[in-house]
Parts: structure tokens; sequence; C-alpha cells
């Protein structure tokens, strides 16, 4: 039979066990915890390094499609710096445009490189004047939104173009108003005083997917030296572009090399006007006014 002093101690004992075990739980619980715990946010977007046809990134191009501003009934209209200009293009491109087009109505056109959708616009003559529609694509969150603002009737994408077949993201110096996208192939660094963001980018392909892949009666790339590694990630073959306006000046191959590359994909050169070079598409140019 156990006496007093023995219980006692046996149940000291154990206590003193149990406690042990408690405190050994606790730090396993919280180690635990720590480790599960993320040191850091994600960087990187879900959708960075999808395919061009990749159906997720598709569905995210389209989520990120602001629709076209409603003009009818109630809509509020465009709201310009200069209303009363007919041509806002920096050499009237846009008005040889409608020429080449015989003043077409209805037609779509795609433009990367928006700006604030009014300044050295290509487009903006064409929807205002002819009924155009299209998309208009602007990298840069401030000019995407004044682009916003001007209540343009074309759907509007803050992005920039991936210089390959995959999305991917970029750093944006924010310094400039309209910076030089060529800049943008080269790192960023996050230094004091220097205003970076993280820009989407996706491949040009797949927002035409998120359009439903029309026929683009204007395909107009003002992206200051992307333009050709942007060219070359198109797959020509499951789009249909009627006229081509390059950016010439900025280019990373010459101009013969980029023309070259575009008579292979059945494009004829048409003429240069300023620093664009125009290009256009003999199968798809039976109605255009092309001499």
């Amino acid at each position: 039979v156990e006496n007093q002093y023995e219980r006692q101690t046996k149940q000291q004992a154990a206590e003193k066990d149990h406690n042990s075990h408690r405190r050994t739980a606790g730090k396993e619980h919280k180690t635990h915890r720590r480790t599960e715990t993320p040191t850091s946010r994600p960087l990187l977007s879900p959708t960075v390094g999808l395919d061009m046809e990749d159906d997720v990134l598709v569905a995210e191009v389209q989520r990120r499609l602001v629709n076209p501003s409603d003009h009818s009934g109630g809509g509020a209209g465009y709201n310009l710096t200069k209303p009363e200009k007919t041509y806002f293009s920096q050499v009237q491109q846009d008005e040889l445009v409608a020429k080449i087009f015989r003043n077409k109505t209805g037609g779509f056109f795609l433009e990367a490189g928006a700006l604030d959708g009014e300044y050295l616009s290509n487009t903006l003559y064409l929807e205002r004047a002819l009924n155009w529609s299209g998309v208009l694509i602007e990298p840069h969150p401030t000019s995407f939104k004044k682009l916003i603002n001007k209540n343009r009737r074309a759907y509007k994408l803050s992005a920039g173009l991936a210089p390959t077949n995959k999305s991917s993201q970029i750093k944006l110096d924010l310094k400039g108003n309209y910076p030089e996208l060529a800049k943008l192939l080269r790192k960023v660094k996050d230094q004091k005083g220097k205003h970076v963001v993280t820009v989407d980018c996706f491949p040009l392909f797949t927002v035409l997917l998120a359009l439903g892949n029309p026929i683009i009666d204007l395909m107009a790339l003002d992206i200051e030296g992307l333009e050709f590694l942007v060219l070359q990630t198109i797959p020509w073959s499951k789009v249909r572009v009627r006229l081509l306006m390059i950016e010439m000046n900025h280019l990373s191959a010459s101009p013969a090399v980029v023309n070259m590359y575009l008579r292979r994909q059945g494009f004829k050169f048409y003429k240069t006007i300023g620093v664009d070079a125009i290009f256009y598409n003999p199968k798809l140019a039976q109605d255009m006014l092309i001499s």
C-alpha cells in the first residue's frame, strides 16, 4: 500500500511530465505555423509564363478589357482636349489610312502605344468620323487613366505587348510621361527616388483571341523598338490583318530585315509616312486604294 508521500511524489512527477509535454507541443505548433506563414507576397502574376493560346490567359485578358464608352442616349460623349481638330496623327497618317480604305465605315483597328487616346492618335479620326471601333493598348498607368477619361468607343487594355509568345512582366520607369518602351527590355533597378511599376505583358495574339480574333483593318504599332519582336510572335496563318503601320525609327532590326520578314508573311510594302512604314495584305486588299 502506497503511503501518502509516495502518492504525492508520483502525482508531482505526472504533473511535471504533462506540463513538459504541453510546452514541447506548443513549441512544435508554433514552429509549424511559422513554416506555413509565407515570408513575402508572390511577386509574379499567376498568369505569367502562360502560352499565348492558353484559355486561362485569354480569359484573363477578357477580364481586363475595358468596354467601349457608350455615346448613345445619355452617354457622355468624347472628352477631348482639342475637340476642334479633325486629324490627330503626327503627320496625318490617319487621313492617309482613311483614303486607303476609301472612307470605309465600321472598320476595326488595333493600336498599341495608344498613349492618352488623343495625342498623336492614329485611330481617333477613324473612330470619330468613320465609326470604326477596335482596341487601344497602353501600358503606362498615367497615360491609361487619361485614355479612359477620353471616352473612346473602343476596348481599352492596360498592358504591354509581350516580345515572346508567352505572357511576362516588366518593370516600367514612370519618371517620364511617355517613356520609350525599348527601355523595358533592360532591367530597371528600384533605386531611391526612381518610380517603377510592374506591368503585365500579353502576346498580341492573346489579345486578338480575347476579342474573338476579328479581321483587323488597321494594326498600328508604336511601341518604341519592340515592334519587330512583337510581330515575330504572331501566328500569321491564324490572323487576318489588312493594313499594318509600324514605327520604324527605334526598331531592333534594320528596315530591310523587317521588310523581308513581312514579305514572307504575305505583306507588301506600300509607303513611308513620317517615321511609320505601311504594309498591306494583297489577299485582303480588294476594296483598298493602293497605287
